[in-house]
């Protein structure tokens, strides 16, 4: 067993059914700058479909607007998992991932993101909302 699969282990081993995928390496995503322009919020379902070594194989969207989408996708390449317990069968390196977008807060020309991930496999993303005109566009 790996160090990151006996620490997941121990945190997780009352709630978790043996060879659960749990989130190893993670980074955090990006709200899409359009996204914040356009107000665009809502959920984003993926299936993600790992290798042996628990990096994303290939990324499927299941639902989600199409700019939440992309930015999702991209993030989520970039996580590894690990699984505790036995190897995985191929057919058991399927998971389900549902990043939730909100933009909270008054309009800010440099929106802050951040994120919170909840097992099993939910991501919430949020941003405050962009101010639509650049600075010192400002109509007279």
């Amino acid at each position: 067993m790996t160090a990151y699969c006996l620490l997941f282990a121990t945190l997780f081993a009352a709630t978790s059914a043996r060879g659960e995928w749990f989130v190893a390496i993670m980074e955090g995503p990006v709200y899409p700058l359009l996204g914040t322009q356009a107000r665009l919020m809502g959920e984003v379902k993926l299936q993600v479909v790992l290798d042996a070594r628990g990096k994303a194989l290939s990324v499927k969207v299941i639902s989600g607007h199409s700019v939440l989408a992309s930015a999702a996708v991209d993030n989520v390449k970039r996580w590894a998992f690990v699984r505790c317990g036995d190897n995985a069968p191929e057919d058991d390196r399927k998971i389900e991932i549902t990043y939730s977008f909100r933009l909270e807060g008054s309009p800010n020309l440099r929106p802050r993101t951040s994120f919170r991930y909840d097992h099993p496999y939910k991501v919430t993303v949020i941003a405050e909302q962009q101010h639509w005109m650049p600075a010192g566009s400002a109509p007279r």
